[in-house]
């Protein structure tokens, strides 16, 4: 299964989520929250241009009060496997966008500590470097 499938209430999905509008409005979250996962893993993956994510983790902090306002309906519904197994794909999903998270964010402390030299050596006149010239 690819990262990018949204997989929206289908087959006994929509059946149930039809009959509970609790579970709809959770299936309905799920499904927003793992859309906006996957675009920044995408985005982070593909590594064009600039990526906004302060704006992503805003649209995944709300996407995450969304669920957990829907979760509260749901648990009174009684569709354990369902919900279960929705949590389990999100799951997935933010694992997979963790692992380039971390990714990302190591490349950009390399970077930092690349430029954080380099500005120490451009400010340094040598005094207390470690290196001691050739006498002659």
């Amino acid at each position: 299964m690819r990262m990018s499938e949204n997989l929206e209430p289908c087959g006994a999905f929509r059946s149930a989520a039809d009959r509970s509008p609790a579970l709809g409005g959770f299936l309905n979250a799920v499904s927003r929250l793992e859309a906006v996962v996957d675009e920044e893993t995408e985005a982070l993956r593909a590594r064009r241009g600039r990526i906004d994510l302060d704006d992503f983790n805003r649209r995944k902090s709300l996407g995450l009060l969304e669920l957990s306002r829907a979760m509260r309906g749901v648990e009174r519904a009684g569709h354990a496997e369902i919900v279960t197994r929705r949590l389990g794909s999100l799951r997935a999903r933010l694992d997979a966008n963790q692992a380039v998270l971390r990714v990302h964010m190591k490349a950009a402390q390399e970077i930092s500590g690349l430029l954080a030299e380099a500005i120490r050596e451009s400010e340094s006149d040598g005094t207390y470097s470690g290196q001691v010239g050739a006498r002659g």
